[in-house]
């Protein structure tokens, strides 16, 4: 393929006067479509500013409250208490010395009693762990009169004897209180803000365990613009704005998103066992559990048109990788938008820089059936949970909602005047992709050197096209 690429470009250059401008653009696409370095270069608003992720976030279940300490301040005047009644106090001590400690450690007024707290009244609670629950309402207090009275006996004892009196007094209380915390993770549709993403291609997200802070980083594959979940695209319903080869984005539904597996997860229960399920949210309680990340290709970023040079384009194509599920329709689409005289690149496209029409000619080159899956993340999310290209779970169905988007893609390229040459390599020369080329523009080729041959017409064709066009 990387060979039969050079001869394409080899005898384009060939056939072509030297004073035509030929600009050649390459977009890989597997189950992704690498084209937000691009967009970015155009324009940073075509690219959301938040967008939802099947994701998941940390939360903290509590406990019962458990009381730790509490404070009793006594409020108002110095008159404003309720007495309760008095008693004698009498102790007898081993000395005169251990009388007048027991009398110095007895506080002369507010010494707690009794909370009464069938009288209080919440009046604040602090969102903490631990928290702080404060009331107002009644608590006994004591203090002691009498001064004190000290009897020194023969045998060296000292009797104690001092009067001890109750009374309710409104206060302050101040309780502390503390629950164990219990970490759980809930797989959910999480929204995540994206406006730190775009400057480095890195941002701190809390999927972390205990919510701690995790990098990610985005390599510039998109999940596409808002789309509708048709079966048919005869003609392209005005909600399939991801089919739109001009739109140019003016809010997030139009704009293109940042395709971000590190903070998208499988809500599958038991992932080993290939078991899944369509529940709204799992919880997992356990650090342990990790459940299971869909699949993700995200190739080369796509090369916009450029007059390349052949050692350019070698080194592009040197570095690229096949990988990934087959998406025929993102990789139309984008072909199509890079070379559409109109949509976001139409500055470098609606015409020849002396003014001249140009001539435009995509060449589809797969090695691969369409083939999407259910737990691919995709430009369309992953289907089994985002459902955006078809309702249903019917992988069938799936499979035909994409093709219909794929011959959607290769109609509106043909409505732009682009000349569509389709060629299977390797692969079966499907009736949809007769179907997307332009008449008669379809080849098939089952080894290297009918590749090249291929490769080597079609650049033929194209050229002579060039003049009669």
């Amino acid at each position: 393929m990387r060979l039969a690429t050079l001869t394409f470009y080899d005898t384009v250059k060939e056939s072509t006067s030297s004073r035509a401008q030929v600009r050649f653009g390459v977009v890989p696409y597997s189950s992704g479509v690498n084209v937000g370095a691009a967009v970015l270069a155009e324009n940073p608003n075509w690219m959301a500013g938040n967008h939802t992720y099947n994701s998941r976030e940390g939360e903290v279940t509590l406990g019962e409250w458990q009381t730790t300490n509490i404070d009793y301040m006594r409020t108002g005047a110095a008159t404003n208490f309720v007495f309760q009644g008095s008693e004698n106090i009498v102790t007898t001590q081993n000395s005169h010395q251990a009388c007048l400690d027991f009398y110095l450690s007895l506080q002369s007024d507010d010494t707690f009693v009794s909370s009464n707290d069938a009288t209080w009244f919440q009046v604040s609670t602090t969102n903490t762990n631990p928290r702080t629950v404060t009331y107002t309402g009644t608590v006994t207090y004591i203090d002691y009169s009498g001064g004190g009275q000290f009897y020194q006996e023969s045998s060296g004892e000292c009797n104690f004897d001092i009067v001890e009196n109750h009374y309710d007094a409104q206060s302050t209380i101040t309780v502390t209180e503390e629950a164990d915390e219990t970490f759980e993770w809930v797989y959910r549709p999480t929204n995540y803000n994206l406006a730190g993403l775009y400057d480095d291609n890195e941002m701190e997200v809390p999927t972390g365990w205990n919510n701690a802070l995790e990098t990610v980083t985005w390599d510039g594959c998109v999940e596409e613009a808002s789309t509708v979940p048709n079966a048919t695209f005869e003609p392209v319903p005005a909600g399939a704005l991801d089919l739109d080869l001009n739109l140019v984005p003016n809010n997030e539904n139009e704009r293109w998103k940042p395709a971000l597996r590190d903070v998208t997860w499988m809500r599958i229960s038991q992932p080993r066992r290939r078991r899944s399920y369509t529940l709204d949210h799992v919880r997992i309680d356990d650090q342990r559990v990790r459940l299971a990340r869909p699949f993700f290709s995200c190739p080369r970023p796509a090369q916009r048109l450029e007059e390349l040079s052949r050692f350019e384009l070698e080194t592009y194509v040197d570095d690229l990788r096949p990988d990934g599920a087959t998406y025929h329709d993102i990789g139309m689409i984008w072909g199509a938008r890079f070379i559409a005289p109109n949509g976001i690149f139409s500055a470098d496209n609606a015409r020849a820089p002396n003014g001249d029409d140009i001539t435009r000619h995509i060449v589809f080159l797969t090695d691969g059936e369409l083939a999407p899956n259910s737990q691919v993340y995709s430009p369309y999310g992953t289907h089994w949970w985002d459902r955006r290209i078809h309702a249903g779970l019917d992988n069938n169905q799936v499979r035909a909602n994409h093709a219909a988007r794929f011959q959607a893609a290769c109609r509106a390229a043909r409505n732009e005047n682009i000349s569509v040459w389709v060629v299977a390599f390797g692969t079966a020369l499907t009736q949809n992709l007769i179907d997307c080329a332009t008449s008669g523009r379809a080849y098939s080729a089952v080894d290297s050197d009918a590749l090249d041959a291929a490769f080597r017409e079609i650049a033929q064709k194209i050229a002579r096209l060039r003049i009669t066009e």
